[in-house]
């Protein structure tokens, strides 16, 4: 799964060090753009299937939503080094998603 490849993975290691490199480095870039866009797919199908459904606040940006979802692990993982965990990820979940979500 997502979280325990940036957990213990061998992506989590070496990402710190991509994204130091890709802010020098176009092609680096580029290449973690890529491997995130394909990464942020899952989300977005997510959203958009709970958006046709009338489940999602109208007018809601999906990639705004998405940033909200994946933004606090890679905080976490690039900048406090503060614990990524389940419950992080379920935290994260369950506000993001009552934010948005037309259920009571």
């Amino acid at each position: 799964g997502f979280l325990p490849a940036l957990i213990d993975g061998v992506p989590g290691q070496m990402l710190p060090q991509m994204v130091a490199e890709g802010t020098r480095n176009p092609e680096i870039r580029a290449m973690l753009a890529d491997f995130a866009d394909s990464r942020r797919v899952r989300w977005r199908t997510v959203l958009e299937r709970a958006a046709d459904r009338d489940e999602l606040v109208d007018g809601l940006d999906v990639e705004v939503v998405v940033d909200c979802l994946t933004g606090p692990l890679f905080t976490r993982l690039l900048v406090t080094g503060r614990p990524l965990t389940p419950a992080l990820a379920e935290q994260v979940l369950d506000v993001v998603l009552g934010g948005v979500t037309t259920a009571g």
